[in-house]
């Protein structure tokens, strides 16, 4: 949100400022934690109620999954989202769903429709920190909360209306099993080259999207490596490749619902990308093309209309962290 400035009320005498604090409340009790965002056209606010159990945590200082909960990581990290459209006066819970121990996904409007994906990594070997990734295939405000269950942190990640996030914080709780402490940090002040601490956000990917060509047209099968969405008329396919390694490879598919589905490139466990496929005829006649990433590996993701012949090619940079929306794909 350009020119935004954000202040965080956590309702225990706490304040924080930037887009994506984190806080730990130091005793039991139900909080009314507000954000408010200002711009030149004024301030907003939005208020919603935690429930803070005696280790710091939720209730129970343990995570329940539900409809609108992921418990990740062995059930240690508690996830939820809250989404709001000013511009319609509607807001509610994302509605969640599991798709590996690691990650999850939420929708907000329809089940068919992913709007984010979320997983949670266990990096303590390399800087002894969990690390929070989530690609948003939505340019709708939302704001996510990730609660370690066992010290009682909440690392909280707003996204305006109108941006479109894909987000690496490899610094977003540290692995200590300590009692509950407070502090407050705005991501958008840390630089991704300081220390171990790095945050990659692309709001404007640096991609290659490939002009629409075409090829002989094949009845889409989904297979280990394809996925067929949108009623099955476009398929998928994903090749990854580290330079630095020398290795490289087909992502693994996995069908999510009818026009959406992941890839992974290294283990079953871990979620690299989504992607799904809309019908957008009713606004601007074209089909949309939507993924957002949890891996910054470089990758080319072919998208093929199996009705036309039509085939679109993205391209992502090694070192690249992408969401896109592609409106006019075909």
């Amino acid at each position: 949100c350009l020119g935004c400035s954000y202040n965080w009320n956590f309702g225990d005498d706490r304040y924080a400022t930037g887009s994506s604090p984190t806080h730990a409340f130091t005793d039991p009790g139900t909080y009314n934690v507000t954000l408010s965002v200002t711009n030149g056209f004024g301030t907003d606010s939005v208020t919603k109620t935690l429930t803070v159990g005696s280790g710091g945590g939720r209730v129970g200082s343990s995570c329940m999954a539900d409809s609108t909960t992921l418990c990740l990581n062995n059930g240690r990290f508690q996830v939820r989202v809250n989404w709001r459209v000013p511009s319609q006066g509607t807001s509610g819970a994302g509605t969640a769903f599991s798709m590996t121990a690691d990650t999850g996904a939420f929708s907000f409007f329809s089940s068919n429709n992913v709007e984010l994906v979320i997983k949670v990594v266990d990096g303590q070997l390399f800087n002894n920190r969990f690390w929070v990734f989530y690609g948003a295939l939505s340019n709708v405000e939302y704001t996510i909360f990730v609660t370690d269950t066992i010290t009682g942190v909440v690392r909280t990640y707003f996204n305006p209306s109108g941006h479109l996030a894909s987000v690496a914080d490899t610094a977003a709780f540290s692995s200590s099993r300590i009692g509950p402490f407070f502090a407050a940090r705005s991501l958008e002040a840390e630089s991704p080259t300081s220390g171990p601490q790095v945050l990659f956000s692309q709001s404007e990917p640096r991609l290659i999207q490939q002009p629409v060509e075409k090829r002989e047209r094949t009845a889409c099968v989904e297979d280990a490596t394809s996925l067929c969405l949108n009623g099955g008329r476009f398929r998928v396919q994903l090749a990854w490749r580290v330079p630095a390694e020398g290795t490289s490879g087909p992502g693994r598919a996995t069908k999510l619902t009818s026009d959406a589905g992941h890839f992974w490139f290294f283990s079953a466990n871990n979620v690299e990308l989504v992607v799904k496929v809309v019908d957008g005829r009713a606004f601007n006649s074209r089909f949309w093309v939507f993924y957002g990433a949890l891996s910054n590996v470089e990758y080319t993701m072919t998208v093929t209309d199996t009705t036309t012949g039509s085939v679109k090619t993205y391209i992502n940079a090694d070192g690249n962290l992408a969401s896109v929306a592609d409106t006019d794909a075909f």
